[in-house]
């Protein structure tokens, strides 16, 4: 039994390796943060099998790369074990497929809160999320959404706060044939202890937003 392996140099081996760790964790390690380890396919496979037990951790700045050929499948995790994708800022970096073949974001399974207490304009960070609002109401922007994102607005006060429509955007009053573009025509009103949806059905520099829900008007 080897405890340790260490070697400064390539290493080429022509036949399967394989590591075993039975206790611990199996590393390997770069000392100033620019090695790397290449998984080289030979027909199908670049990385077979990783075996119960045992991590595979990058750390660092470092990204594990897979070939635009290679697919990569993720077991369900067992009930109580999470799956975590860390690094996402803004926008998501992260794409899911439905069985058809179609790419979506990943989101999340409730809705996040982005609590304010002042005017705010809504961000693309904000889709799948909820906006409690205690004051100053929420802007709707130009160039930022795109058809199909969403969020809700909840009026966490018990005053009404508004919904601005920025110039270019136009919105529709879900349910009814209101429509209006910029500021006033397009704003919508949110009675207190209100929620709103507000779906982007346009996206670009003149987007449409359908708004709608309990005390919206």
């Amino acid at each position: 039994t080897v405890a340790v392996v260490s070697y400064s140099g390539a290493v080429s081996y022509s036949a399967p390796i394989t590591i075993t760790a039975t206790a611990g964790t199996a590393t390997f390690t770069g000392t100033d943060g620019t090695r790397s380890i290449t998984l080289t396919p030979n027909t199908t496979n670049v990385l077979n099998s990783i075996g119960a037990g045992l991590n595979l951790s990058i750390g660092g700045t470092a990204a594990l790369q897979i070939g635009s050929s290679r697919n990569v499948t993720v077991a369900a995790p067992a009930s109580g074990v999470a799956f975590t994708v860390n690094g996402i800022a803004g926008t998501h970096s992260t794409k899911i497929a439905d069985s058809a073949g179609n790419s979506y974001d990943a989101g999340y399974l409730g809705l996040p809160a982005n609590a304010q207490g002042a005017n705010y304009t809504a961000a693309l960070s904000d889709r799948g999320k909820h906006l409690p609002i205690t004051t100053g109401g929420v802007n709707l922007p130009v160039s930022v959404f795109s058809a199909g994102d969403s969020f809700v607005v909840y009026n966490n006060s018990a005053s009404a706060q508004t919904i601005f429509a920025n110039a270019s955007v136009t919105t529709r009053l879900a349910g009814t044939t209101t429509t209006g573009t910029g500021n006033p025509g397009g704003n919508r009103t949110l009675a207190a202890w209100g929620l709103a949806t507000v779906l982007c059905v346009t996206g670009g520099a003149t987007p449409t937003f359908v708004v709608g829900g309990p005390g919206v008007s």
